[in-house]
């Protein structure tokens, strides 16, 4: 997956093409490639981190959680599923 901050736009993309790009003031994104209409709010939660809340059908699905590193190098990936109860967490490296 790529994920990128540039200005007040994070976006993402995984390798099968759906991502979105979307504003860091909690406004609504469609999900480019998405079959389910989920759509994304993201908001800059820290200095180092920002959340994404996805939503179906105007309701919430899951939050996730991008926490950078300080030195850059790693990202903490935490997401929690609000219609199973789940959470997941796991690293990803700058390639």
């Amino acid at each position: 997956m790529t994920l990128k901050l540039e200005g007040d736009t994070f976006s993402f993309v995984d390798p099968a093409g759906q991502g979105y790009a979307a504003r860091l003031d909690g406004t609504e994104t469609p999900i480019k490639g998405d079959l389910s209409n989920t759509v994304v709010s993201v908001k800059r939660i820290g200095e180092n981190m920002i959340e994404e809340t996805d939503k179906r059908g105007g309701k919430v699905v899951e939050v996730t959680r991008f926490t950078l590193s300080g030195n850059g190098k790693t990202m903490t990936v935490s997401m929690e599923d609000k219609v199973k109860g789940g959470t997941r967490q796991f690293v990803c490296y700058k390639q």
